[in-house]
């Protein structure tokens, strides 16, 4: 009986110490799932260039004044560096998707870039044929309300769908509901320019709240920042990547807003 229990003993003892064996081996194949592939840099490169490419197909030339031809470039690497980086990083979100991966609040900034892409390609396919043909003032005024009532709503609910899915990433979560609810908030005037109400509030409005919801947003991404250091959440690679997205995206309209104002 004593050796009985003696062996039931060896065994109790070594079965934990061969599961804590193989934690070192599962989470080293974690790290290197998540670390930055050689495919991955080929797709954001792929996609910063592709986008760089398509752009001149709706910004045409450059202004002639040399203040305004340098707000164009800085116009053009803006939205290469945002719309070109989630658009590169398109295949390394599917990847992780189809391995059944958790998305990280960065990856769902990555994919409200993506998903707003073809819904702003509509909105530019309504400026078009609305001017087409008849390029008067009033055909450009009602063309670009168009467009805008197709942006802020269709961009703002896919934001709003976005921060539903993410109700348990607090602080992160916040940035999805006031990125479209500000967008869907604006979309009422547009309905309203397109029914003969001339306003020059309507353009105005778009310029503050840039100015406004910029500085906000980047105080939400440094609280949430900040949340996931206190509770020590570890972040992969992409996740950064969609932040510092986020980041320069909302400098780049506080900027833009803050200069509209300035020009009133």
């Amino acid at each position: 009986m004593a050796v009985v229990q003696h062996d039931r003993l060896e065994n109790q003892i070594e079965e934990p110490l061969d599961t804590d064996a193989d934690a070192p081996t599962q989470t080293r194949g974690n790290r290197l799932r998540q670390r930055l592939r050689i495919l991955d840099v080929l797709g954001l490169s792929t996609g910063c260039c592709l986008y760089a490419g398509l752009q001149p197909l709706w910004l045409g030339e450059p202004p002639k004044e040399p203040f305004e031809a340098a707000y164009w470039l800085l116009y053009r690497v803006v939205s290469v560096a945002v719309f070109g980086t989630a658009l590169g990083s398109a295949t390394t979100l599917f990847r992780r998707a189809r391995e059944g991966q958790q998305f990280q609040p960065g990856h769902w900034v990555l994919v409200a870039l993506l998903l707003s892409m073809p819904l702003q390609l509509i909105g530019g396919l309504v400026y078009y044929l609305r001017t087409v043909g008849a390029p008067d003032y009033y055909a450009t005024y009602y063309a670009w309300h168009a467009q805008r009532l197709v942006d802020c709503t269709l961009v703002g609910c896919c934001f709003l769908l976005i921060a539903l899915l993410t109700l348990d990433q607090r602080w992160w979560s916040l940035l999805f509901w006031i990125s479209g609810g500000v967008l869907v908030c604006l979309a009422p005037q547009h309905v309203a320019a397109l029914n003969d109400v001339v306003s020059d509030w309507f353009w105005k409005s778009h310029q503050l709240a840039e100015l406004v919801v910029g500085p906000v947003l980047l105080a939400v991404i440094l609280t949430a920042a900040l949340s996931d250091r206190r509770r020590a959440i570890s972040r992969d690679w992409l996740h950064w990547l969609g932040v510092a997205v986020a980041v320069f995206y909302a400098l780049a309209n506080t900027v833009d807003g803050a200069y509209s104002v300035l020009n009133w």
